[in-house]
């Protein structure tokens, strides 16, 4: 949860893409009344009343509260168009909700009246707000609608209809001008929930998983240690299992995900002929290739598992260039033997499969370890997590480099924190070494019978 020990920036867009525009509303403004210093939403391009008509918030609104519609629909208007265009982490970090263009000026962009900016959508058809010059009704329009391009230079954002893409050379004069080392910005829907451009200078962050269908695209948040070094965690809302009261959310957990994977392939097989008569009809022509989406509903349909089949279509079968779907490649049990084999071994399956059953044990333990819920484990809290897991299981008290160098050997890509992906492996390596070695004296936690507490 926010607090004043773990400060939140929402960048914008929190209403129109979904049912509950007014509870998300509701609830981040609560958090930024509690907490004023340590909460910061930021404005996107749907915080505008023209987009709010065009796209659902106001037909929310209306239907929820009726007669108290208009007054609160005001009320959200003035609060959208009071909130800041951007916030600077550090002097280290701009996040925008679009983006940047040729010139653009945050000295302009802090002293802008933003009030009078009640629709950047009607201050982007009109090109001037009255009382702003043409160039400050530009910054802040590019700063809300801009995407970022590989070309040099701003142009028009002809897909949008507003803003800019700009290039390279432009972020590069804008970080240096302003001694910046990175800009983070949303506004894109992104695959896998986050994307880099400009030499890894611009970071998109999109935290709405699912977003067209479920199974769209993951999502993505940032985290921000004390050096301002961002640590990416992507999730999804998707879920991969639901046996009665239990489920588990899709992950990027290398070796447990593998291990589903390698068993949705199996039941793919054993389902071939099923298959092979559905992408009949859809491919009466014989061409071997169907739409994505077609792709994906047959999946559902035959195999009976709701899985977000779109994110993990790379993992079954072969994307052609337009993104159309070659379905013969996952009938081949070639190209199945393919994309398990060296993945999983048969030992290796067995640990995973153990994992797996236990994610969910591992997942508390994790968030116990996890004490600022930062979504990562600093060395800090790995050793006292050590230092009380010993008194537990009755072993004798571990030295702090000891815990240390253990941190590291699980600390895989070296960022100085444990995330979950490199949480879970340190168990399959775990389980391997006590299968081989009966004098090892590390404990496999998802085996151990935790306590409630």
């Amino acid at each position: 949860m926010p607090s004043d020990t773990n400060p939140y920036i929402i960048n914008g867009d929190f209403v129109d893409r979904g049912k509950q525009g007014t509870e998300i509303s509701l609830i981040m403004l609560s958090f930024q009344l509690l907490y004023p210093h340590s909460v910061y939403i930021t404005r996107g391009n749907h915080e505008d009343y023209l987009m709010n008509k065009r796209y659902g918030f106001e037909q929310e609104v209306v239907s929820k509260y009726q007669k108290k519609a208009s007054v609160l629909l005001r009320a959200f208007a003035a609060v959208f168009s009071a909130l800041p265009l951007g916030v600077i982490i550090n002097n280290k970090v701009l996040c925008i909700h679009g983006g940047l263009s040729e010139g653009m000026d945050l000295s302009v962009l802090t002293k802008i009246n933003r009030q009078n900016y009640v629709s950047i959508l009607r201050a982007a058809k009109s090109g001037q707000v009255p009382g702003h010059t043409r160039e400050e009704t530009k910054m802040v329009v590019n700063a809300m609608w801009s995407d970022p391009g590989k070309s040099y230079g701003s142009t028009f954002n002809a897909t949008r209809g507003g803003g800019c893409v700009w290039g390279p050379n432009v972020t590069d004069a804008f970080l240096a001008k302003y001694d910046l080392t990175l800009i983070v910005r949303s506004h894109e829907c992104m695959e896998k929930g986050f994307g880099w451009a400009h030499n890894k200078k611009v970071l998109t962050i999109f935290s709405a998983s699912d977003y067209y269908a479920p199974g769209s695209n993951m999502g993505a948040y940032v985290r921000f240690d004390a050096a301002t070094t961002p640590h990416i965690v992507q999730f999804s809302s998707a879920k991969l299992f639901d046996k009665g009261n239990s489920s588990v959310t899709l992950r990027q957990v290398s070796v447990v995900e593998r291990a589903a994977i390698k068993d949705i392939v199996s039941k793919i097989y054993e389902h071939k002929l099923d298959f092979e008569a559905e992408f009949m009809v859809l491919d009466p022509d014989d061409t071997g290739f169907v739409n994505a989406a077609d792709w994906a509903e047959t999946m559902t349909r035959v195999t009976e598992l709701k899985l977000p089949w779109l994110t993990l279509k790379r993992s079954f079968v072969k994307v052609a260039e337009d993104g159309s779907i070659d379905y013969r490649s996952c009938l081949d049990s070639i190209h199945l033997n393919e994309n398990t084999s060296g993945i999983i071994e048969d030992d290796d399956s067995q640990v995973a499969q153990a994992l797996y059953q236990h994610l969910g044990t591992l997942e508390y333990i994790f968030r116990l370890i996890d004490v600022d819920a930062s979504g990562s484990i600093s060395k800090a809290e790995f050793c006292m997590a050590c230092k009380t897991l010993n008194k537990y299981v009755g072993h004798s008290e571990i030295e702090d480099s000891e815990a240390e160098s253990i941190a590291d050997a699980i600390d895989l890509d070296k960022d100085g924190r444990i995330n979950f992906n490199e949480f879970t492996e340190s168990f399959r390596l775990v389980r391997e070494k006590q299968r081989t070695d009966s004098q090892v004296s590390f404990v496999s936690i998802a085996e151990l019978d935790v306590p409630a507490k």
